[in-house]
């Protein structure tokens, strides 16, 4: 909340509605984390109880984050009255990334994500042999994303937009290699697999669709700065030619005084 908070002061914008923003985005993730995550995980113990719906039944998971941010997305920056303004996403980025990131710092201390049997140095030790966890990669790969956005953010600032879109872009790439190191053999440690479609597990497909959104809008902002240097030239330009043409009548009028 804080870095969000300060973000906004120093772009200039309503801390309120950054953290509104925020806020909406958390409850939105949260609620339908756990709500694919009961859907893809969960389906034997929902026929059971319906009540491992309810939100305090913990379990979250990724896919369904993602699809919960974009719904806050819509909902907090598209209602009536709230047009979308990347700005404020902007604002939002870092502050995601550091709580992103204390998350899977928790998922690597509880090891909850058990990848594929490695001789790594950084493998964790589970029963059967050392393997990749996930929770420490993805938390290093947030870790990196958010140095860079202290460091380059500034700059990034300078359309809005453009740092959404290159940390999004940068996550998805970061995302989809780490996937690869998923185990499908964690059965025998009394947890699920996740089910892979031609090779690609339901996350890769997900990371696949946010890189296609962000070169979409890096390739958009782009366009956008583009336009706004030609119209700037053109209006100079202009001003200039406007300029010459009042000289040039002004010469013309002084003639005429002169010879009458």
């Amino acid at each position: 909340m804080a870095t969000s908070r300060n973000g906004a002061r120093r772009a200039g914008l309503s801390p309120r509605r950054a953290l509104d923003g925020l806020a909406v985005l958390v409850l939105c993730g949260l609620l339908f984390g756990h709500l694919v995550n009961v859907a893809i995980y969960g389906s034997k113990e929902l026929r059971a109880d319906w009540r491992i719906l309810l939100p305090w039944h913990g379990g979250y998971c990724s896919l369904g984050v993602f699809l919960g941010i974009a719904v806050g997305v819509f909902i907090a920056f598209r209602a009536p009255g709230r047009c979308l303004r990347w700005e404020y996403l902007d604002v939002l980025i870092p502050a995601a990334l550091v709580g992103a990131t204390i998350v899977r710092i928790g998922c690597f201390v509880g090891h909850h994500h058990a990848g594929r049997l490695t001789s790594f140095p950084l493998g964790v030790a589970y029963p059967g042999g050392a393997r990749h966890d996930l929770g420490l990669c993805e938390a290093m790969l947030l870790f990196a994303l958010m140095l860079a956005a202290a460091v380059f953010g500034k700059r990034w600032r300078a359309i809005p937009g453009r740092t959404t879109a290159i940390g999004c872009a940068a996550y998805a790439v970061g995302r989809f290699a780490i996937e690869f190191l998923r185990g499908d053999d964690i059965e025998l440690l009394g947890r699920h697999s996740d089910p892979r479609y031609w090779g690609l597990t339901l996350v890769q497909y997900a990371t696949l669709g946010l890189a296609a959104l962000a070169l979409w809008g890096l390739w958009r902002h782009r366009e956008h700065a583009r336009g706004a240097a030609v119209s700037e030239t053109t209006a100079g330009s202009t001003s200039v030619a406007a300029t010459e043409t009042e000289v040039v009548k002004g010469v013309k009028v002084e003639q005429a005084s002169r010879e009458t």
